[in-house]
């Protein structure tokens, strides 16, 4: 936890607000270029793009330039739910659940389960699948290492997003937990670090 003393100066505020954005926009940016490649061999890239630089739609999902795929609309699903309220799995599952009855261009299968066993049954976790062994922690976990002030419960979202082998709110599966728990759990002390803050565990 950062010490009473650490510096809350409007300079490093400003500068961790920033890098927040930067990690949000950053991401979108990312997401809306690589979308074009979706499923594509390198080769196939090389031969219709040489190399891709700019932002322009298409893709298999056809979407226009600019756009974003489910990746980043979760991932602000989970930025907007900390804005609002901090860390509650249930409300990041209700704005899921909303999201994804907002007929978003694509829900992979995954989330398309755990959503929908949420809607019907209420429930943030399911039987273990080795077929739900996707890569959607490290796309989603960003905004939980972002708030200014690390707090008990976004550490606790560190150790929770690494030891909860079957949710939906963050990963289905053990190894993409560990993962993003890993980068969770790290990012927060670094943001202390940034304004200043004696980090103490």
């Amino acid at each position: 936890m950062p010490s009473t003393g650490a510096s809350t100066s409007p300079a490093a505020l400003a500068d961790v607000r920033g890098r927040a954005y930067a990690t949000l926009l950053g991401s979108a940016l990312g997401d809306a270029l690589g979308a074009t490649v979706e499923f594509c061999t390198q080769s196939e890239i090389r031969a219709q793009y040489g190399v891709l630089r700019k932002i322009v739609g298409g893709g298999w999902l056809k979407l226009k330039p600019g756009e974003v795929t489910d990746d980043t609309q979760m991932s602000l699903c989970v930025a907007r739910s900390l804005a609002a309220v901090g860390w509650s799995p249930a409300d990041i599952a209700e704005r899921f659940a909303t999201w994804f009855k907002s007929w978003p261009v694509d829900v992979g299968n995954t989330c398309r389960r755990g959503i929908a066993r949420y809607i019907n049954h209420g429930t943030l976790t399911g039987p273990f699948n080795e077929g739900d062994a996707g890569n959607g922690a490290a796309m989603r976990v960003a905004p939980v290492a972002l708030p200014p002030w690390p707090t008990a419960a976004c550490l606790n979202a560190g150790r929770w997003s690494r030891a909860t082998s079957r949710t939906i709110i963050l990963c289905p599966t053990p190894p993409a937990c560990s993962s993003a728990g890993s980068f969770t759990w790290g990012a927060p002390a670094s943001r202390a670090n940034a304004c200043g803050a004696k980090w103490t565990t």
